[in-house]
């Protein structure tokens, strides 16, 4: 029983676990993914459970959008896994959801630092991969800014001057700003901009403080990424901004425990 794991729920990122784990001789059951895929009953005699990362977006219901039907966090779903250890994204907004999570030994691996470096790296990629596609030229070459030196951006900062873009980055915490022209990137804080930036990655939503200050220093068209909100949506930001938009699928990129403003 101690090489069998469920992996339930989730996306893309759960399947590519599930294979792994099989790879490295673990029995797996895979549930509530993608076709082929079983329904919860499945993992019973499973010792271990894997949920997704996160894992809830609403607070009710698993993260599964690769299932197409919703499984509900309730007080049957915690007590399906009464006795087992469950490794799950977001082990504070899984117990709010039923108070037999007790009876679970839970873990939560979305604060693992481990885990939140390498999310970070994949998050960048997928931001300037859209940067390729949507940009109208080449981004090697364009001045771009990244807003927060967190995991997400940090990486964020490496992956585009790796493709030749001339990177700023606004970061509160001094030797954040230093470690930025260590590594060849312009080092800004959060005041009023004095440049004018071809594509602009931020996690900031419009009408936010940062957000009314580029809107006041007259920024030409740009491209905005915000990693933290739902993934597959674009359109125009509002007002006088005069900018396309577009979404970056990610999991939460801060430090462990409390997390601290870069």
């Amino acid at each position: 029983m101690a090489r069998t794991v469920a992996v339930v729920g989730g996306d893309r990122r759960q399947e590519i676990l599930a294979e792994k784990l099989r790879e490295d001789g673990w029995k797996v059951t895979a549930c509530c993914l993608g076709e082929g895929s079983l329904p919860l009953e499945a993992a019973a005699e499973c010792g271990m459970v894997i949920l997704p990362c996160p894992v809830t977006r609403d607070g009710k219901t698993l993260h599964a959008p690769l299932w197409g039907r919703e499984v509900a966090l309730d007080d049957g779903f915690a007590r399906r896994w009464r006795g087992k250890r469950v490794f799950a994204g977001g082990k504070a907004a899984l117990e709010r959801t039923s108070p037999f999570w007790s009876l679970a030994e839970v873990w939560d691996y979305g604060q693992e630092p481990g885990f939140l470096v390498g999310n970070g790296y994949l998050t960048a990629e997928a931001a300037a991969a859209l940067a390729i596609l949507e940009h109208p030229g080449r981004l090697g070459g364009s001045r771009v800014l990244v807003t927060g030196y967190g995991n997400v951006g940090k990486a964020l900062c490496l992956v585009l001057r790796g493709l030749g873009a001339r990177v700023d980055c606004c970061a509160r915490r001094r030797a954040a700003r230093e470690e930025l022209v260590s590594l060849g990137c312009g080092a800004l804080g959060f005041g009023p901009l004095e440049e004018v930036y071809e594509v602009i990655s931020t996690r900031c939503r419009p009408g936010c403080s940062p957000g009314r200050r580029w809107e006041a220093s007259g920024q030409g068209p740009c491209w905005w990424s915000w990693p933290r909100r739902r993934e597959g949506s674009t359109g125009r930001l509002p007002g006088s901004w005069g900018c396309g938009w577009w979404t970056v699928r990610g999991c939460p990129g801060g430090s462990p425990r409390k997390r601290r403003r870069s």
